[in-house]
């Protein structure tokens, strides 16, 4: 299974791609915060507050988090479906 920090980071590069099917691309020098103030959308926003703390922070994921993430990708795949 995957530890905190590798699941932070395959649940971004998911983030990434639903939103790049919806024509939502992040610029090589864009920082993942600005990306996310780019997008204005509040699913993004807090999927990469969790992965910033995940990535630069020695704190860990909480369960809670993880399934929170995972909801917030869901509604974020069906939404990129739907535009």
């Amino acid at each position: 299974s995957l530890n905190p920090s590798e699941s932070a980071i395959r649940f971004y590069r998911e983030m990434l791609r639903a939103l790049e099917r919806a024509g939502h691309r992040r610029q090589p020098d864009q920082t993942p915060l600005e990306f996310a103030a780019q997008i204005g959308m509040p699913a993004v926003s807090e999927i990469t507050q969790l992965y910033q703390r995940q990535r630069f922070s020695d704190e860990a994921l909480t369960n809670e988090e993880t399934a929170r993430i995972e909801m917030l990708l869901r509604e974020l795949r069906k939404n990129a479906k739907q535009n």
